[in-house]
């Protein structure tokens, strides 16, 4: 099952508040509205941190209509490759780390974003968090704050090793 969830984090609790299975085929965009309007019966988002095939040009795009601020790890694109490149060339640069800009452009070329890029050394491995341009915040927030992610990624172990026990016969009620 593939499932697209909202989880509210603070220093205090965590716990899940939007659950959606993906149908595959389907861009994670078509499913911002839905999970925004249930986060706003919770709170207002504050700050949205995700990765893997969320963070497409459609889904920026609707989050920056929407100005909700966002954290996002991002592939090693070619545009986000040239704005690292100095990072590459010179280890050194990264006691100075700062944004760059770089426009993303979907794979279908008809839509692109402008998002601010800056590089993350995650054990030895060079990765990209990304911000919305229009969101002012420190380099050493964004990676703090991406760096909580972490438990949502274990929230997800929780939840696939949930298994009703039974003894019973029936396998109906096993089912």
């Amino acid at each position: 099952f593939v499932y697209l969830t909202a989880d509210l984090v603070s220093d205090h609790f965590r716990f899940t508040i939007y659950v959606t299975s993906r149908v595959e085929g389907f861009p994670v965009a078509t499913y911002l509205p839905a999970l925004l309007a249930q986060v706003r019966q919770v709170t207002e988002p504050h700050l949205l941190l995700f990765d893997g095939e969320f963070p497409t040009v459609e889904a920026l795009q609707y989050l920056d209509k929407e100005l909700v601020p966002w954290n996002a790890r991002k592939s090693l694109t070619k545009g986000v490759k040239d704005a690292l490149d100095c990072y590459i060339k010179d280890p050194c640069q990264f006691h100075h780390r700062r944004w760059h800009l770089v426009e993303i452009k979907s794979e279908n070329g008809g839509k692109s974003v402008h998002v601010h890029v800056m590089a993350q050394d995650c054990n030895g491995t060079l990765k990209a968090i990304t911000k919305p341009t229009w969101y002012s915040q420190p380099p050493a927030e964004a990676e703090a704050n991406y760096r909580r992610r972490f438990g949502i990624d274990a929230g997800y172990k929780e939840k696939h090793a949930f298994h009703a026990r039974t003894s019973s016969r029936s396998w109906v009620v096993r089912l």
